[in-house]
Formats: structure tokens, sequence, C-alpha cells
């Protein structure tokens, strides 16, 4: 289990399993320098890698970035990045779950395959679907690029760390599954929305 960051940090086309790998983050570095080791490796007879890279995977009780933009909107500050179009793609854990019981239980082709939930979002889409699970009106400025910028020096009054400005809030990482559902034969079982709402579930219980 690897992680899309081992192929690109930011795309706004959807990386497929044929991209030239070029991450620059040491987290993505470090995911390649296994994924070769692993491909290097002498294995048994009868035996094969499979290499999986997800994209942002999020689950019950999920305490990441995805948690952090949840308490944010539901404080009631506004959300300051509306003019932005980024797409970002996100992985549900029942996803996963259902992708990792099809590799166990069936012989497919070894190698790389990308893991992703069918619709990539931005992030002001995330920001409805989080307000929805907290029955709120979504707060969304559009404020100007050109007014943004200068406001990133300043994003702490806005109650956001400053390098979200111009990192996961506003940047692409759009990851193709098409090779994956290809091989499987089989539709994921939740949509991204779907998925994101079970998990905004359990941040209210």
């Amino acid at each position: 289990l690897s992680s899309i960051k081992a192929a690109v940090d930011t795309s706004s086309l959807a990386v497929t399993e044929e991209v030239e790998p070029n991450p620059t983050s040491d987290y993505g570095k470090s995911k390649l320098k296994a994924e070769e080791y692993i491909q290097g490796c002498q294995l048994q007879a009868g035996k094969c890698v499979y290499i999986l890279r997800p994209a942002m995977i999020h689950s019950k009780g999920n305490k990441g970035n995805l948690n952090l933009l949840y308490k944010y909107v539901k404080s009631g500050l506004p959300y300051i990045l509306g003019s932005y179009s980024n797409q970002r793609s996100f992985l549900t854990a029942e996803n996963l779950h259902f992708v990792l019981l099809k590799f166990l239980q069936n012989s497919y082709p070894p190698g790389i395959y990308h893991l992703a939930d069918d619709e990539a979002l931005s992030t002001t889409e995330l920001i409805r679907i989080i307000s929805k699970s907290l029955q709120k009106e979504p707060r969304i400025w559009n404020l100007p690029v050109s007014v943004l910028n200068p406001l990133s020096k300043m994003a702490s009054f806005f109650g956001m760390p400053s390098e979200r400005l111009k990192g996961k809030l506003t940047e692409s990482l759009i990851v193709s599954n098409t090779k994956l559902k290809n091989t499987l034969g089989a539709a994921l079982p939740l949509n991204s929305q779907s998925g994101l709402m079970n998990t905004l579930q359990s941040f209210h219980e």
C-alpha cells in the first residue's frame, strides 16, 4: 500500500499508472523508494506484487486535514478561497476495503494500481458537503485571487495556517481509477459524496 504521492504531488489532469513518477515531497520520494525496493526483490514461485497507490483516504474518526476543515466550517468562519477552482480526489475507506477484498479473493495482473473514488471534488464543493452534514448554510467568499495572494501572510486572521492557502486547499490532485475498475470488472460501492457524508457523520458522533 503506497500513495499517489509516489507518482506526483499535484496534477490538474487525471494521473494514470503510466505517468513518469516525479514526487517532490520527502513523503512521496520515500514511497517511491519503497516501491522500487519491492519491485526489485526476488519473489518466491507463484508470488506476485500489487502496488496500490491510494488518493487521500478518509474514514470514520478521521483525524487529518478533513477533520481540521470540518472544525473550521463548524466554527462559522467564512471560507475565503471560493474563487479557486481546484479538483482533488479522495478515497473512502469503504471503497478501499472493497478493493482489498477483491485483490485477496481474485488473481489479477501484477503491477501498479491507482485507487480513488470516481469523482474529484473542489475544496469549495467539499465545504458545501461539510456544511450540509452540519445542516448549515455554506459561507463561501469568492474573493479575487489578486486579493487573496497578499492575504496569505495574514491567513491566521481567518483561522487558517498560511501554508494551506497555497497548498491542499487550492492545488489540484486528480487520480484516475480507470485501470483499477477495468481490472476488477466492477464499480466501486460508494461515490465521493456518499463516502464523505459517512465520514462526516462520524465527526458528529
